[in-house]
């Protein structure tokens, strides 16, 4: 059974508009620790992800409470997770966020999570919720998890 997870934190927004969180990336980074000790996942993406060298053989990825995510790193990023191009589809892909949400209505109510980028004034709102869910209709993996 293979197993592929995307792990996201985002503390910082270029928006004024929306305050710097002081615990996405480290709450995302206890995800993914916790996914690589007890969660049997073969690939553990992380974002925005940096590099720690534990000695001078040894690097580990970890969640940047510094680091920033485009709308278009995380688009890219679900796409590879959701719709791998490879003939290994895994039987489970887990998607998990941590961030400023928003919501807006213009004729209907829409939801977005925000990346670094987003500018709602400007129409820029970030990852489009229903876009996530048509990507995970269009998904040909069983065991989709969102959190």
């Amino acid at each position: 059974m293979s197993r592929d997870a995307l792990i996201v934190g985002i503390n910082n927004y270029q928006y004024e508009g929306l305050k710097y969180l002081p615990s996405p990336a480290e709450d995302a980074e206890a995800i993914a620790s916790i996914l690589e000790q007890h969660g049997q996942f073969n690939t553990i993406r992380r974002l925005p992800e940096a590099i720690k060298n534990l000695d001078s053989t040894t690097k580990s990825p970890y969640i940047s409470q510094k680091g920033e995510v485009s709308l278009k790193q995380l688009k890219d990023s679900l796409v590879k997770l959701f719709k791998p191009e490879t003939n290994q589809i895994p039987d489970t892909a887990l998607f998990y966020f941590s961030g400023h949400g928003i919501r807006k209505t213009s004729g209907i109510t829409e939801g977005f999570l925000c990346t670094s980028d987003v500018h709602p004034d400007r129409e820029f709102n970030g990852l489009s919720l229903k876009w996530l869910r048509e990507l995970l209709q269009e998904s040909p993996i069983k065991n989709k998890l969102f959190g």
